[in-house]
C-alpha cells in the first residue's frame, strides 16, 4: 500500500490509499461509475478489451475518486504532497498537477488496463516527483534487467528496446484519449494538466527511443562510460 496526502494552504488535507496488488473484478466493472468510465466513451483506439465483456474502462475506474476530488482545483495551486511507502517517505511542496501526475501514474500503471499495466514492475519502486530523466533511466533500466533474466532463462532477450517502443507506441494513444476522458470529468485543469504530463512524456520518451537515446547517453554516461570496461 501507498499513501498519498495533498495538506493544502487553508489547513485542509485529502489522502488516498494505493493497493499496487489489487484486483478488477466484473462487479466492480458492472456497478455504477461516471459517465466519462464508460469504456464506450473515448475508447483508445487500440484498447484489446471488448464492450460486449467490458462495461467499464479500468483505468478510468481506478482514477475516478482522484479527479472528483481534484476537479474544481487548478494546476498551480500549491500543496504539501507526502507519499508514504512501505521503505520511506517521499515529502514535496509543489504544484498540484506535479503530486497528481505521481500518484494518477501509480494508479494507471497497477491498474488493469492490458497496456498501461505494463509498466506495473515499475510501481513496485514508485518514485514520487520523478523527472523525466530519472523516469527514462529508471524505466530502461528495468526493461534491461527483464532481458538479462529472459536470457539467463535461454529465452531470446531485446537488447534493442523494440518491445519498450511498442509499448510506449501504445502508451502514446492511450494517453491522449485519457486526456479527452478527463478533460470532460474536470472543472478547472489540475487533473486535465496531469493527464497531459503523462501524454507529453509518453511522446518524448517514444522519440527518445527511436533516436536510439543519443542525449540520455550523454547525460547519463559519457564520463563513466570507460569504468565498466
Amino acid at each position: 500500500m501507498i499513501e498519498y496526502r495533498f495538506e493544502f494552504e487553508d489547513g485542509t488535507f485529502w489522502e488516498y490509499s494505493v493497493d499496487v496488488h489489487r484486483h478488477y473484478t466484473p462487479e466492480i466493472d458492472k456497478a455504477q461509475h461516471s459517465s466519462w468510465t464508460a469504456l464506450s466513451y473515448y475508447q483508445c483506439q487500440n484498447c484489446p478489451l471488448s464492450t460486449k465483456e467490458f462495461s467499464s474502462c479500468p483505468s478510468a475506474v481506478d482514477l475516478q475518486s482522484i479527479i472528483s476530488a481534484f476537479s474544481s482545483h487548478i494546476s498551480f495551486e500549491k500543496a504539501m504532497v507526502s507519499v508514504k511507502a512501505p521503505e520511506r517517505t517521499y515529502v514535496r511542496h509543489c504544484d498540484l498537477q506535479q503530486g497528481l501526475s505521481s500518484l494518477t501514474g501509480l494508479v494507471m500503471a497497477t491498474s488493469a488496463c492490458p497496456v498501461i499495466n505494463q509498466l506495473r514492475a515499475l510501481a513496485n519502486f514508485h518514485l514520487p516527483f520523478a523527472t523525466p530523466e530519472e523516469t527514462i533511466f529508471r524505466t530502461v533500466g528495468a526493461y534491461l534487467v527483464k532481458q538479462y533474466l529472459l536470457m539467463n532463462d535461454g529465452e531470446q532477450p531485446d537488447f534493442e528496446l523494440k518491445g519498450l517502443k511498442r509499448v510506449y507506441s501504445d502508451l502514446v494513444i492511450v494517453n491522449a484519449a485519457l486526456v479527452k476522458r478527463i478533460r470532460a470529468a474536470s472543472e478547472k485543469d489540475a487533473n486535465l494538466n496531469a493527464a497531459v504530463h503523462h501524454d507529453s512524456f509518453s511522446v518524448i520518451f517514444l522519440h527518445a527511443l527511436e533516436d536510439g537515446l543519443k542525449s540520455e547517453r550523454v547525460q547519463f554516461f559519457s564520463d563513466h562510460l570507460h569504468k565498466f570496461k
